[in-house]
């Protein structure tokens, strides 16, 4: 899943990275329920 994808793409990079990616993917997932809505 995409979801894993990010994970691994988080535990390779920095704390500060990790949290802008956190941020990104928290938004594209709520973006798309409501879309789905």
């Amino acid at each position: 899943m995409r979801i894993k994808m990010v994970e691994n793409k988080i535990k390779h990079r920095g704390t500060g990275e990790s949290l802008e990616w956190i941020g990104f993917t928290f938004f594209l997932l709520t973006s798309r329920l409501f879309q789905i809505n």
